[in-house]
């Protein structure tokens, strides 16, 4: 067992290693690890790795027998959908000319304004889209 680049071989060190707390990340990788040897081993050496890493991690031994089972199955990870439109192509293309207009802001600094540039927006439309063509180009 390692912890922290330290091979850990006595109790002592292990009782340290409890106490001291491993990551998520280290924990998931020594089971993945041990996972293999367990995997392979008969039944006594089962037991054996078994309360080695419920030494090393501190977890249960049903726990860790769970953790261990789980560690070499194949994960499925489903692409995720896509988050539904809220604003047609008309909305967007408005905003966009607003944040051209207003050469560009951040988010945070384009709300605030947004209520006067619609005033000004809805009514002089043509204007504002030759000024966008303009600067897009």
């Amino acid at each position: 067992m390692r912890a922290n680049g330290l091979v850990v071989a006595s109790l002592r060190m292990r009782a340290y290693v409890q106490w001291m707390g491993l990551t998520l990340a280290e924990r998931r990788a020594i089971t993945e690890t041990v996972a293999i040897r367990y995997q392979q081993a008969g039944k006594g050496a089962k037991g054996r790795i078994l309360d080695e890493l419920c030494a090393t991690t501190g977890w249960h031994r049903n726990h860790a027998g769970k953790a261990l089972g789980a560690a070499l199955a194949p994960r499925v990870v489903r692409a995720r959908s896509p988050r539904p439109v809220k604003y047609g192509d008309d909305v967007i293309a408005a905003l966009i000319c607003c944040w051209v207009v207003l050469d560009r802001p951040a988010g945070k600094r384009l709300a605030p304004m947004l209520p006067a540039l619609v005033a000004v927006y809805a009514v002089n439309v043509a204007a504002i889209v030759l000024v966008t063509v303009a600067l897009r180009s």
